[in-house]
């Protein structure tokens, strides 16, 4: 079993973070959000599943199960930039990618210890546009990852109108 409390140690990074996502990106909406983990239990692949699920609800989205996709963390960079750099609609500049590039890297430098990355989608072209999704919001467009490391969870995750 797996408790999802608040993340109090890191609480100023992740504040700066999303000020910072809020200033800088023309369109949509982004959410970022770190919690401790305290498990009892290890983690499955099924387990994993659910506690992914758990976590994205407690944000008010939806889960998709065995949906989630799970990518390494290289990937999940390419993800982080693609999508806050890029209106996920249109591919339209939102963010430089110098400044997305810089917000994803502090992000991950929060999650150092065997870390697992899951997110909702497919893409085309290294990471450059959206093949294919299944949505956790009700926006026509979203996608994220959701980090889950032996400590912390913790979710990037885009959202655009067309």
């Amino acid at each position: 079993m797996t408790q999802i409390i608040p993340d109090h140690e890191n609480i100023s990074e992740i504040a700066e973070l999303r000020e910072e996502i809020i200033s800088k990106r023309e369109s949509g909406e982004v959410m970022l959000e770190i919690k401790r983990l305290i498990t009892i239990s290890n983690f499955d692949r099924e387990n994993i599943m659910a506690l992914v699920d758990s976590f994205v609800r407690q944000l008010g989205f939806s889960g998709i199960g065995e949906r989630w996709k799970q990518i390494n963390r290289e990937s999940a960079q390419k993800i982080f930039n693609f999508s806050l750099a890029k209106n996920l609609a249109y591919s339209e500049e939102s963010i430089a990618i110098t400044d997305a590039e810089t917000i994803a890297d502090r992000f991950m430098s929060l999650f150092k210890d065997n870390c697992q990355f899951f997110t909702n989608a497919i893409f085309n072209n290294n990471y450059s546009r959206l093949a294919e999704w299944d949505s956790i919001t009700e926006s026509t467009f979203d996608t994220g990852v959701v980090i889950v490391s032996n400590e912390r969870i913790g979710i990037l995750w885009v959202q655009d109108e067309d």
